[in-house]
Order: structure tokens, then sequence, then C-alpha cells
């Protein structure tokens, strides 16, 4: 214990094994697992930009953040930080967080200070959409992730801000979007940000580009960032067995290509007994390959063999024909 396939913490974790023969003696080995964390912390500081009538610049506050899988929300350095009085111009902002572990990740964004002139000045908002979709890669009846980071760079507010996002191929809304709708619009405050997600579900192999656009008011003068587009890749796993015509007591081979990697498939038959199997865990290519019995006192006629396991809807193999030992090959001509 634990047991393989388990989810292992970061660090050291001692493995035992044990096994007890018929007479009842006993024997353990041990092994350590260490789990190294090496994923840099996610950081985003967010663009931003003011006005000022103040030719030697203005204070600037912006948005950053810094999450990691393993140690969450971290601390956050920016340079310059967030208050400070920028100049009039653009200038870059670079922020870092550094995990437990010692990985660093880092982001940059650009703070614009406009020096506004006499006269009325027209509001704007600088709306920006990125998107993202999870898990890479996605299986048919699995759920898919969209997550959309909108972001209002200013220098005003934005109002009515719809988010639109055209996935590819047939995709069903297991829950849809869930904020700035068409029906429902949102506001979005200078130097502001949300996030909005849908999920999506698939019941063919599907790959292609996930487009998401962003608009509101008032008019944007920045209208490059409102669209951003995320691949997508949907795979249809797959179940074979050979042969498709089998006797009582023979071993089939099951092979089976695009499962989730590393996960544990479940082979049972439609019909008949299942002998009890070991576990089969899919390859890092999301293959595998393993035999199941049929059993020599089982029932005869056609079944199919089923596999199931986490992240995708059950797949059947075609019909095989499981016939009695005292059938011959010569037995099989004229079978439709």
């Amino acid at each position: 214990m634990p047991p393989s396939g388990y989810t292992f913490p970061v660090g050291k974790t001692t493995v035992t094994c044990t096994a007890t023969d018929k007479a009842g003696n006993t024997g353990t080995d041990t092994a350590v697992f260490t789990v190294v964390d090496d994923g840099k912390p996610v950081v985003r500081v967010d663009d931003r930009t003011v006005r000022t009538m103040n030719p030697s610049g203005a204070p600037v506050r912006y948005t950053s953040t810094a999450q990691d899988l393993v140690d969450g929300t971290l601390p956050i350095k920016c340079a310059p930080p967030s208050g400070s009085t920028f100049p009039v111009g653009r200038t870059t902002v670079t922020c870092a967080a550094t995990d437990k572990a010692g990985n660093t990740g880092t982001d940059t964004a650009v703070v614009t200070v406009i020096l506004m002139t006499p006269g009325p000045v027209p509001p704007a908002a600088d709306l920006a959409v990125t998107a993202a979709v999870g898990p890479q890669p996605a299986f048919t009846g699995g759920t898919v992730k969209a997550t959309f980071t909108l972001t209002n760079a200013g220098p005003d507010d934005a109002t009515d801000v719809v988010l639109t996002a055209a996935p590819p191929g047939t995709a069903t809304a297991v829950s849809p979007q869930d904020r700035c709708t068409t029906a429902d619009p949102c506001a979005l405050k200078a130097g502001g940000r949300i996030q909005v997600t849908t999920r999506l579900s698939y019941d063919k192999a599907t790959s292609g580009t996930l487009t998401a656009r962003v608009a509101g008011t008032p008019t944007d003068p920045v209208p490059a960032n409102n669209t951003d587009t995320a691949r997508l890749r949907v795979l249809q796993p797959v179940l074979t067995v050979e042969p498709l015509v089998a006797r009582l007591g023979d071993v089939v081979l099951a092979e089976g290509r695009d499962f989730p990697a590393g996960t544990v498939v479940g082979l049972k038959w439609s019909a008949g007994i299942t002998a009890a199997t070991v576990p089969v865990r899919v390859d890092a290519d999301g293959t595998f390959r393993t035999q199941v019995l049929v059993l020599r006192k089982d029932r005869t006629g056609s079944r199919l063999l089923r596999a199931t396991g986490p992240g995708y809807d059950p797949v059947s193999t075609e019909k095989v024909l499981v016939v009695p030992r005292s059938l011959q090959p010569p037995d099989f001509s004229g079978r439709g």
C-alpha cells in the first residue's frame, strides 16, 4: 500500500507490498516513490490604461495573480509595483512568483498613461479575451471545460459586455456559458478581470479551433485583442478484439487506442461470465493490449466486449461469436 495507480503526493512515499502463500508464509518488500514538483506557477498581470492631466504621470493600480498547481495562490512581486506613479507613455510591468519547489513563473503587461488635452474626451474601454480549453486531448463522452478571461484595460468602465464562443464541430453544452451572454450582458470596471466558463461534450472525434470574441461599450480603442482562439482535440476511443470467432475456453486479444493515458480500463463481456482480470492500465500513447478469457463453462452465442473508464463513454467491440469447443474451423464456413 498504496496500490498501483494511486495518486501520490509531492515528496517521498513508502510503498509496502505483501504476499502470503497457502502455507501462511508472508513476504514483504518496500519501495520509495518520489514525486517532484517541476511545474511553474501561472502568473497573470493585466494591461492598464489611464488618463491624466499631470505631465509628470499618474498613479496606476493594476491586477496581478499567481496560481500554482501544488501550492495554490502565491505571493507575487511586480516591478514597477501596482500603485506606483507611471510616466506618460507606455511602461512594461514584469511580475514573478516562485513556488515552494523553487519554480518561477513570470508575465508582463503594459501600463499606458495618456496625457489629456483640453476639450471633451470620448469614453473608451479596451476589452480583451483569452481562451483556454482542457483537458487536452479530450475524449468523446467526457467533458471539455472552456475558460475565458475577460479584462478591461480602461481607461473607462465597460458595459453591455458580451462574449461569444464558437467551438469546432458539433458540441453539446453540458453547462451553458455562465455569464456575459447576449441575453444577459455583464459590466467590467476599468482594470477589472472576470472569468467565464462553459462545459461541452462531443460524441464524435473532433479537431479544430475554438474562437472567442468579446464586445461592449463604449468604443474599444484596441480591437485586435477582442478575439482569441484555442486548439481543441477530441479523441474517440476504439476497442478491437481478435479473433471474432472464439471457442469456449479460448483467450482473445483485446486492444485499445485513443484512450486517456494512465487510466485504468475495465473490460466486461456483454453476455455470459467475465473472468476476473488484473487492472488494465493505458500506456502513455493511449493504447493497451491485454488477454481476455472466454470461460470453458459459459454460454455460447454473440456478445460484445465493453471497455469502461473515466473521462469517456463506454466503448464496445464488434460482435464476437462464441461457439462450442467441438466446433472446428471448417464448420465456420457459410457464417454470415
